[in-house]
Parts: structure tokens; sequence; C-alpha cells
């Protein structure tokens, strides 16, 4: 009975994923602003993914936060959309990070989801 319930809450989450993803696929080269609500680190400013990156060798605990939510993000995308079934083909996340990092130094006011849906769409660019 217990599995059951866990089962089904499973795949009712992976729905509410599902739809999520798919609202923000459009063409990869069209970037645009996709409203959907985020929570974890994905609901923070890329602001303050900069300073936790520039301070994770003296606290890894935060940028950890950061790390984790991406690779789940990624492995979402990559589940429920990517054709080959790995966007990150060709690069790796210390890559991922670092262009999270500079497209978040341009826009501090973004929210980290935001700037991760970028990220997606060019490594998309890139897969082409």
């Amino acid at each position: 009975m217990l599995l059951k319930k866990i089962f089904r809450k499973l795949i009712g989450n992976m729905f509410a994923i599902l739809g999520i993803l798919v609202s923000f696929c459009v063409d990869a080269e069209e970037k645009k602003h996709i409203e959907f609500n985020s929570f974890g680190a994905g609901n923070t400013s890329c602001g303050n993914y900069v300073k936790t990156y520039s301070e994770q060798i003296e606290k890894p605990e935060y940028f950890v936060q950061y790390s984790q939510w991406v690779r789940g993000f990624v492995s979402a995308y990559n589940f429920f959309v990517a054709s080959n079934h790995d966007i990150t083909n060709g690069t790796d996340f210390e890559g991922i990070f670092l262009w999270l990092n500079n497209y978040c130094n341009k826009m501090p006011l973004e929210t980290f989801s935001q700037a991760t849906i970028y990220l997606i769409n060019d490594l998309t660019v890139r897969q082409k």
C-alpha cells in the first residue's frame, strides 16, 4: 500500500516536471522568458549563484545546492525532452557551472531557473 502511494506521488511529480519542461521547449535559438514555479536553488537570483560560485571552496555546502539542482533539472530534461537523451554531450558539469556563472554575472537579477533554461537552449543549439 505504501509503495503504491509513493509510486503515485512519483508519477504525479514526473508529469508536473514534464509539463514544466514542455512549456519551455521552444526554438532553441529563440531565447524567451518562461514563467513557471520553481523550487529550491532555482528560485534564487543569479547574483546569489555568482556569490556562491565564487565561495565554493570555502563553503561547498552552499554550492552543492546549486550543483544538485542543475543536475536534477538537466536529468529531467534528458529524460522527458532530449532526443539524444544527453543534452550535455560534449561538455561536463564543470563547464556547465562556469557557463552559468558567466551568464549570471551578466544577468544578476535573473532567476537561477531562467539561467538554466538559457543553458539548455545553448546546449541544444550546440547539439545541432
